[in-house]
């Protein structure tokens, strides 16, 4: 391993071997995830982290935002209606395909048309 004039003398802080960078306070990233391991992080840390990340999964802050546009399919499909008088179906078919006679897990598309509440 080739040191610059910068690195010379500089370890380690979990293991002891020379830093490849300057900059560096570990000399890889398993000590470095080695010598956090057990820290123990504050209440308000784990506050704050918990709303960043409730703030990027819900409306705008998500990635996969695209300006609130449910169609109304996906709006049926997630209503409770909906959930309900698909369950109610597959009981009365007892869990059965009409189109292919197989049993079903309530997974399968082909019991069920979205065009029949529509």
């Amino acid at each position: 391993m080739k040191h610059g004039k910068y690195t010379k003398g500089r370890k380690c802080k979990r293991c002891y071997r020379e830093v490849p960078k300057a900059n560096l306070k570990y000399c890889s990233q398993e000590c470095y995830g080695k010598s956090r391991e057990g820290e123990q992080k504050s209440q308000k840390f784990k506050d704050n982290l918990s709303k960043i990340q409730q703030k990027k999964q819900k409306g705008k802050g998500n990635n996969n935002w695209k300006g609130g546009t449910t169609d109304e399919r996906h709006r049926l499909q997630n209503s409770e209606e909906y959930k309900q008088w698909r369950l109610n179906v597959y009981k009365r078919d007892n869990f059965t395909c009409r189109k292919c006679n197989t049993k079903s897990d309530g997974n399968k598309s082909s019991i069920l048309a979205y065009t029949v509440l529509g």
